[in-house]
């Protein structure tokens, strides 16, 4: 089997589309934190910190987001650690967890990008808690809704809350082993992979970068859906260091780091003599 798929909770991204076209402000986390609907509230296990991104994706493009995401507090069991805002943003202020935050870009950002990290940490057990953006506490009379600044004129429409995501972790635990050497000819390819429900139903599309160039040119692109298909063989040849990596697409592709080996050396062949027939026998 040339890719083994973890039945844990592991890392999908969801597409822009699964958000429709409104800007949106999300979390990410090393593990599912929602609900199987990924909409209604946060499921967080207690006593381990819980490193997170906010992440935002305005589609069509935009600059400054104002919001804040309430419930994280101490009364209800959550402790918000090591805030640190987008260093590439230009100004950034508030805290987005407490009294609501401002942070504003040099360009216009169409794609996600993220906003602030931190570490989220569980003082109990479990704790649950409706998940949900809203506007900055300091926002204008008559604001309703968290705002962003998009691009093209300057206007401003609301941010919605976008289900939480997982952080994409990439293809791992390759075989045979990244820098190994004496790889026998017939060796086949191996990489683990973690996936998951909670925050995307995307049908798997898998690739393979296979070459003796350290960038490795694509070898193999896989059939999207349920079957695992094999890959074809590598012919390898002896004394020839080969560099590979995996690529895997449920929402968007997440690509592994290169890896190399290099294969056996070529096996000795004594000459067939009657001198050394005879050496054989003696």
């Amino acid at each position: 089997m040339r890719k083994i798929l973890s039945l844990l909770l592991g890392p999908v991204l969801l597409s822009s589309a699964a958000y429709g076209q409104s800007p949106t402000i999300y979390l990410e986390a090393s593990q599912c934190l929602g609900d199987h609907s990924g909409t209604t509230g946060l499921s967080l296990p207690g006593s381990q910190p819980i490193p997170i991104e906010i992440r935002a994706h305005a589609p069509l493009g935009a600059q400054a987001y104002e919001f804040s995401i309430p419930g994280f507090t101490a009364e209800a069991g959550i402790l918000v650690t090591d805030l640190v805002s987008n260093p590439e943003a230009d100004y950034a202020e508030g805290n987005p967890f407490a009294e609501g935050a401002r942070i504003v870009f040099p360009t216009c950002e169409s794609t996600p990008v993220m906003l602030y990290t931190a570490t989220l940490f569980v003082l109990g057990s479990h704790a649950y808690l409706h998940w949900t953006v809203a506007p900055h506490s300091s926002a204008g009379p008559g604001t309703t809704c968290p705002t962003v600044v998009t691009c093209g004129g300057g206007g401003v429409s609301c941010v919605l809350a976008g289900g939480p995501r997982q952080v994409t972790i990439p293809p791992y635990n390759p075989s045979p082993a990244d820098g190994a050497t004496d790889v026998p000819l017939d060796a086949k390819l191996d990489y683990s992979l973690q996936f998951g429900s909670c925050t995307c139903m995307g049908v798997g599309c898998f690739a393979l970068y296979f070459g003796v160039d350290p960038d490795p040119p694509l070898f193999f692109n896989d059939l999207c859906g349920s079957e695992d298909v094999p890959f074809p063989n590598l012919e390898l040849k002896p004394s020839t260091t080969y560099y590979w990596r995996a690529a895997a697409s449920f929402c968007d592709a997440v690509y592994g780091p290169v890896w190399s080996f290099m294969t056996a050396p070529p096996i000795a062949v004594e000459a067939f003599t009657w001198s050394n027939v005879k050496k054989r026998f003696r």
